[in-house]
């Protein structure tokens, strides 16, 4: 049995959708792995990555950390599969991509979320703190939906130095909360 206590399923496909996808979403998995390493959750998470449509698989041209390889896991799904199930107009189908990657996820939690989420180590030991009960609320957490908004970072945030490492991106996001 799985100790995993909340899966991600993330979709997208090696392409330049947003402005280099590749980069965002390395960045945003060694920022997960960095905060759960941070907070000694690595091991209550995953993230579950459908690779809907790629020719080339995003696994072979991504760099990423040691703990965020060992928490994401890839799902190919081929162009020549991904044909069946595309709009006749796009690419890529996001609800059959997140579904895949759903259908995969071992966590007892389950969230959909965007390839480029930053977590801080502050936001996701809270986060995981709620799911674990270790946290009084009024509600029953296995019987909710949670919607969680996020936030933009502002274009001027973009530039290189604020995000130079994890505990830059942190500070970033912390000074701005």
């Amino acid at each position: 049995m799985s100790n995993i206590l909340l899966s991600f399923a993330v979709s997208g496909r090696n392409d330049q959708y947003g402005h280099d996808f590749k980069r965002r979403f390395t960045q945003a998995m060694n920022m997960l792995a960095w905060s759960a390493a941070r907070t000694g959750t690595l091991d209550k998470l995953e993230v579950v990555f459908a690779d809907w449509n790629s020719h080339i698989p995003m696994a072979e041209e991504l760099t990423l950390s040691q703990e965020a390889t060992d928490i994401v896991r890839f799902i190919e799904i081929p162009p020549d599969i991904a044909a069946k199930y595309n709009d006749p107009i796009s690419p890529f189908h996001q609800s059959v991509a997140f579904n895949a990657a759903m259908r995969r996820a071992r966590g007892k939690f389950i969230g959909m979320m965007p390839a480029d989420i930053l977590f801080t180590s502050h936001a996701l030991r809270n986060l995981l703190a709620l799911l674990d009960n270790k946290v009084p609320v009024d509600f029953s957490i296995t019987d909710a939906v949670w919607a969680v908004p996020r936030k933009n970072i502002p274009f001027i945030a973009q530039e290189s130095h604020f995000f130079s490492s994890p505990q830059a991106i942190e500070s970033l996001l912390l000074a701005g909360d």
